[in-house]
């Protein structure tokens, strides 16, 4: 079983472009990078039709799990992991195998549909929009929703002024909670990518160290919330045992005193008090 993927490209640019990817990633060795193990091209009254044949995925696409028909949609700490194997694999094919990728439909930076030259910063506006992709859980162009939300990026930029405005653009299949931040911040590193100046923008090596500044915060604020958690769990567990032994010494106290009634020598007023102030103070050096 194998991946297949159509390219629409036209002219003898888009031929010569074509031809360099399936040399290039025929022989390409790389963890983040499927292996192309196939392809073909046939000229019909459409002009030529260009097929690749990829290995088989087994777990789908990016694009199958951030589909809407996904029955679980991709948590964000796998999609900020798939943003930098992604990045990884740019970078690898950017500056160890000095290669570009030539941009599909909603992907493809402006100088390159203006032009028709693919560079190593056209990849990194590609980037940008499938960062965008991560975060809203939405396709680069869709459509079947409104005419004002088919173009991802232009849907996304009003939204993009301040954090409340930002909060309707996240996927609303996740469930957020401290991960709102770290999407600002992916965001900041997809706008980046998508400047206007191609010049401008960062090499793949320089995206791929932001993001990994990301994973790493992410993976901190994890480990913060599990020790938190635990926290909580011994707070609890501390109080339970507090009010056992409270209960306890207010029972020995009440026995303590009965007995001192009947023998007739009344201890003096506060004993009691004292005694259970002992207990509390021990459990909370404990705690």
């Amino acid at each position: 079983m194998f991946n297949f993927h159509s390219h629409i490209l036209s002219g003898w640019q888009g031929h010569k472009e074509w031809v360099t990817e399936v040399n290039v990633l025929g022989v390409v060795e790389h963890p983040n990078l499927v292996k192309l193990v196939g392809h073909c091209a046939e000229d019909d009254e459409r002009g030529i039709q260009r097929l690749l044949i990829y290995e088989f995925m087994p777990n789908k696409s990016v694009e199958d799990h951030l589909s809407t028909k996904s029955g679980t949609p991709l948590p964000w700490a796998m999609r900020l992991k798939i943003a930098q194997d992604t990045a990884r694999g740019l970078a690898y094919l950017h500056e160890g195998m000095d290669f570009q990728v030539v941009g599909t439909i909603g992907y493809a930076a402006p100088e390159y549909i203006q032009t028709g030259r693919l560079t190593s910063k056209s990849d990194v506006w590609s980037y940008g929009v499938f960062l965008y992709e991560l975060i809203t859980g939405r396709r680069p162009l869709d459509h079947n929703r409104p005419k004002s939300e088919q173009k991802l990026l232009d849907w996304v930029k009003p939204h993009l002024s301040d954090s409340k405005k930002f909060q309707q653009i996240l996927d609303p299949r996740l469930e957020w909670n401290g991960s709102k931040k770290l999407a600002q911040k992916l965001a900041i590193i997809a706008n980046r990518c998508l400047g206007k100046n191609a010049k401008a923008r960062p090499k793949m090596s320089e995206v791929l160290e932001m993001v990994n500044q990301l994973v790493e915060a992410s993976q901190e604020i994890g480990r913060s919330s599990s020790l938190t958690a635990e926290s909580s769990s011994m707070s609890r567990e501390t109080i339970g045992r507090s009010s056992s032994l409270t209960a306890e010494s207010s029972s020995m106290s009440r026995e303590t005193s009965e007995e001192t009634k009947v023998q007739g020598k009344q201890k003096p007023t506060g004993e009691s008090g004292w005694l259970h102030w002992i207990w509390s103070s021990k459990l909370l050096r404990t705690c």
